[in-house]
């Protein structure tokens, strides 16, 4: 059964002609259970360059959203829905997305530095020139490895697994899975640790 309890969400709009206001800032009550409205919502105020920094979307479905640029610094979205979404140029900067799924994503130019993934699935996702964030390929069984620039250092996430590079290396050391170490090597050297 769906929550019906209305999460708030808080829109910041620098400007637009029409209110005849430097900004606007508005709340917009919603139940999570109402994906497509939200949905909706969020890509009309994105698109009306809308400030979502510290939104609190947890649980969210925005399967689909066009969120070209938006600005999500510090939201939370663990648990939310963005697959397929478009979230190219947009500011991750310190988001969580814990369990988020961002399969078939497209994240081009996205700036993920310091944005928590654990255990995000990020199938399919196009990180093509993003900031924060290093893919090292799928290994056989089919898990992508990325490294994530969190908390001023790198970690490696690959399925449910969050790691920092030594812990990386020594779980991949005790299982003597050469591949997976190779690819937490390339993370390595190109996060120059």
């Amino acid at each position: 059964m769906a929550d019906d309890t209305p999460e708030t969400v808080t829109v910041e709009i620098p400007f637009l002609a029409w209110t005849q206001r430097a900004a606007l800032k508005i709340e917009v009550a919603i139940k999570i259970g109402e994906p497509w409205r939200l949905r909706n919502a969020l890509e009309i105020a994105v698109r009306d360059g809308a400030s979502l920094v510290g939104a609190s979307l947890v649980g969210a479905s925005l399967a689909g959203a066009r969120l070209v640029g938006a600005r999500l610094v510090g939201a939370s979205l663990d648990r939310a829905s963005l697959v397929g979404a478009r979230l190219d140029g947009a500011s991750l900067v310190g988001a969580s997305l814990d369990r988020a799924s961002l399969a078939g994503a497209r994240l081009v130019g996205a700036r993920l530095v310091g944005a928590s993934l654990v255990g995000a699935s990020l199938d399919g996702a196009n990180l093509d020139d993003a900031v924060g964030i290093i893919c090292a390929g799928t290994d056989p069984r089919g898990y992508r490895f990325l490294g994530v620039q969190h908390d001023d250092q790198w970690y490696v996430a690959v399925g449910c697994r969050w790691f920092t590079i030594p812990q990386a290396i020594a779980h991949w050391t005790a299982k003597d899975n050469k591949d997976a170490l190779a690819r937490v090597g390339v993370i390595q050297v190109a996060a120059g640790e």
